[in-house]
């Protein structure tokens, strides 16, 4: 399994960002504590409301939600995350026997479900496969990014080489235009020369 500096290279940032909303105290000083021992920078809120708020403020990567807790519930909480900042990754944590609602949790957005009996090992998995997903999609963003901007710079070249193309084809119209009317005037010279010799032949 892939330690946190393991997941980003090249010089990208490694302190991954986590926000853990649970309204039980113990449960989530507890994992922010493992967060901290991880690696990860970790931040908690007590409820969804908090969660939302904070999220709306600041980028997180990844997302630990109760699924039970009063006011907003972690179904409710995890929506309102991913609108306001859809690339961060979401887990519910569920207690044993919820699991059909930590699915629907992720129908609406969650990478994955944890229970909260679940071992520390398994919590880090979960969360390391989480993190590893962002790092991929943000990669393959980037990836097209640079590509659409590629193709982008492409097009503005072929432009540049059309319009100078346009410009040289232009000038040569010009020239033949003025080479057309030199040859114009010299046939109506030549026409009005031989007009004056037929008339200077008849008489």
């Amino acid at each position: 399994m892939k330690e946190p500096d393991e997941l980003y290279e090249d010089g990208l940032d490694v302190k991954f960002r986590i926000l853990v909303v649970d309204d039980a105290d113990s449960m989530r000083e507890l994992y922010r504590t493992r967060f901290l021992e991880w690696g990860y920078e970790a931040t908690t809120a007590p409820d969804g409301e908090t969660a939302v708020e904070k999220v709306k403020k600041e980028k997180y990567d990844l997302a630990l939600v109760d699924l039970v807790m009063p006011g907003m519930d972690g179904i409710e909480t995890i929506k309102e995350i991913k609108k306001h900042s859809p690339g961060t990754v979401t887990i519910i944590l569920t207690a044993h026997g919820r699991i059909d609602t930590a699915v629907e949790a992720m129908k609406v957005g969650a990478f994955h479900y944890l229970e909260k009996t679940s071992n520390m090992d398994l919590v880090k998995m979960i969360v390391v496969r989480g993190l590893e997903k962002k790092v991929l999609t943000e990669r393959t963003r980037i990836i097209g990014e640079v590509l659409a901007t590629k193709k982008k710079e492409h097009m503005v070249e072929k432009i540049k080489e059309i319009k100078q193309e346009l410009k040289t084809v232009s000038m040569e119209k010009e020239s033949l235009e003025r080479e057309l009317e030199k040859v114009r005037a010299e046939k109506e010279a030549l026409e009005k020369r031989l007009a004056s010799l037929e008339k200077r032949a008849k008489t």
